[in-house]
């Protein structure tokens, strides 16, 4: 299918960055279409809480491909291909990670979503300013939303929340 050829056909940069105190290590995963004169437009996974590689988020590369998006998922500190390091934050982790994904040459800074997943949704929700400091982002997409009316609101570009039909059963 014409679906799987865009995928097959997609190509991959491995991305090395500081984190807070630590060396992290993630990945670009690009479209298999010419890049727009602008660059390609981003999808930033915003990790759930706990230990996850970026293998765990491969899904959200496929279909962010598949829509002419490059893709950055990394490995958080202690996982994956980054390092391991007891002190620092992992919400200052996630923001160099951000930093390092939006200022990518291939990249158009102005076309970034970002794509909060579960306990992820609360860190964007804390660190909102923080995030659009470095670049306001076009969009934000709340996957397995965590963050309580208030905290959505708060959050300033379009919002897109995500919710399964037994979500909250």
């Amino acid at each position: 299918t014409m679906h799987n050829a865009i995928l097959e056909n997609a190509h991959m940069e491995e991305v090395r960055f500081a984190g807070d105190g630590v060396a992290l290590a993630g990945q670009l995963d690009f479209p298999n279409t010419r890049p727009p004169a602008q660059g390609y437009p981003l999808v930033f996974v915003l990790h759930h809480a706990g230990y996850n590689t970026r293998e765990a988020y491969a899904h959200y590369s496929e279909v962010g491909r598949a829509c002419g998006y490059a893709v950055f998922t990394w490995d958080k500190r202690g996982t994956g291909r980054s390092g391991a390091s007891g002190k620092g934050s992992t919400t200052r982790d996630t923001l160099h990670a951000y930093h390092a994904a939006v200022s990518h040459e291939s990249i158009n800074p102005e076309r970034v979503v970002i794509v909060a997943v579960g306990a992820g949704t609360t860190m964007l929700g804390a660190a909102f300013d923080d995030f659009a400091q470095i670049q306001p982002p076009a969009g934000v997409v709340l996957a397995g939303n965590m963050l309580d009316p208030q905290a959505i609101l708060a959050i300033n570009a379009p919002v897109q929340i995500v919710v399964g039909e037994s979500d909250w059963i």
